[in-house]
């Protein structure tokens, strides 16, 4: 269980991924840090996750329909949380992919839709569903031909 100091949680994520990955090699894990100078201590940039059993039931059993959502985290550092979910053969929510970025901008979303669209749909067509109306409209339009 993760509980305690917010600050020795950051500090372990790199650790967090590398068992993560060690446990389960088809999990697909990607975190970035910030460091402009080697002298400056890291700084969390972005955090992305897509589970192999969550990425393996989406491509056996789920429709081609995903909901892309974000929302804000109230905790000490903020940020954004990124949210990729399908709908299973009985209509409920299956989770795919996460991403924790510092805010929600065109660039983390495109960064985000690149790691799910590299390691989930190289061979596949989704249908994406988001409430964001003209935020990810111009993203779609840019990195996918057909919509």
């Amino acid at each position: 269980m993760l509980e305690g100091d917010a600050d020795k949680q950051y500090a372990n994520l790199r650790r967090y991924v590398v068992e993560l990955h060690r446990v389960n090699p088809g999990n697909t894990l990607s975190i970035t840090v910030e460091r402009p100078s080697p002298s400056i201590q890291p700084r969390f940039g972005s955090f992305y996750f897509c589970f192999y059993g969550c990425k393996k039931g989406f491509i056996d059993s789920c429709r081609p329909f995903v909901g892309v959502y974000g929302c804000h985290l109230k905790i000490k550092y903020e940020g954004q949380l990124l949210i990729i979910v399908g709908r299973d053969p009985i209509d409920q929510y299956f989770p795919l992919a996460f991403g924790v970025v510092e805010t929600e901008t065109k660039e983390s979303w495109r960064w985000f839709l690149e790691l799910l669209m590299t390691y989930v749909g190289q061979d596949n067509r989704f249908v994406f569903i988001s409430d964001q109306q003209k935020g990810l409209v111009v993203l779609f339009e840019e990195m996918f031909e057909r919509i």
